[in-house]
């Protein structure tokens, strides 16, 4: 009897720290999805800061490279622990292949008005497109990095949209969260999901997938998962031994202008 009323309160004390820990992760979610970064990054004089009017009135505040006679424009999607200005390099080296170049900005990032959430960055990113579109002639391509990549699929499926790059991307951000909790009930508690592999197929543009191998943080298999539920005209490459935060150092770059050279 006295075995059983142990059990009966360990298991109790075992289900309340559960229980707090599992509300702790409910409650800090969006800081642990959206860890805006509090450095400033210094601008280059190559790149002029742009406003942008988000909705509700919110300003979003990118960054934007031109180029004389450009072969069109590539708006890019960063990730949820940088700032437009950290890929000013990769802006730069875009920008030397005759494209102009914007540099994305999110609610709460770099200045921008707002807090993130999973349905407000997917406004900001067609907020960017619709701020090309009606400043910039030409075509335009989209390219995203891990949580930019949901958001470059929002763009392409309800937008004009010449080419899609996808470097390290998520089929649902639901389900890359639930693959780190596996003992959390992360898919009744996720507020800000964010589902490219629902719009993917409704793409008609060519689509380049690349992953790493080693991407520990995403996965390669979410990857896979978002290239199998696109068309015939989506391309998916692995990149050996890549985790996520070197695929620009395994070449991803050099194979996404490779890309965009062979169609435009």
């Amino acid at each position: 009897m006295m075995f059983r009323r142990w059990l009966f309160k360990s298991a109790a004390v075992a289900l309340v720290i559960y229980g707090a820990f599992v509300g702790a992760l409910f409650v800090a979610q969006d800081d642990i999805l959206f860890p805006v970064p509090a450095r400033n990054v210094v601008v280059a004089p190559d790149f002029e800061a742009v406003v942008i009017g988000g909705d509700e009135g919110r300003r979003l505040q990118a960054l934007y490279h031109a180029v004389d006679e450009p072969s069109g424009t590539v708006i890019f999607f960063h990730g949820n622990g940088s700032l437009a200005a950290d890929e000013q390099a990769r802006g730069r080296v875009i920008a030397a292949q005759n494209y102009n170049v914007l540099l994305a900005e999110y609610s709460g990032y770099g200045g921008s008005d707002g807090q993130p959430s999973g349905a407000r960055l997917k406004q900001d990113a067609l907020a960017s497109f619709d701020w090309v579109a009606a400043n910039i002639e030409g075509r335009v391509i989209v390219y995203g990095s891990s949580l930019g990549t949901g958001l470059a699929v929002h763009v392409a499926a309800r937008r004009s949209v010449a080419a899609l790059v996808l470097e390290a991307p998520y089929d649902a951000l639901v389900e890359v969260a639930q693959r780190h909790y596996p003992w959390v009930p992360v898919r009744l508690l996720f507020r800000n999901d964010i589902a490219p592999v629902h719009e993917i197929g409704l793409l008609e543009m060519p689509v380049l997938i690349m992953h790493g191998t080693r991407d520990a943080t995403i996965p390669i298999a979410h990857g896979r998962t978002l290239a199998a539920a696109g068309g015939p005209n989506v391309i998916f490459e692995a990149i050996d031994g890549a985790g996520h935060n070197d695929m620009v150092r395994a070449g991803s770059l050099e194979r996404a202008l490779a890309f965009l050279e062979d169609l435009f």
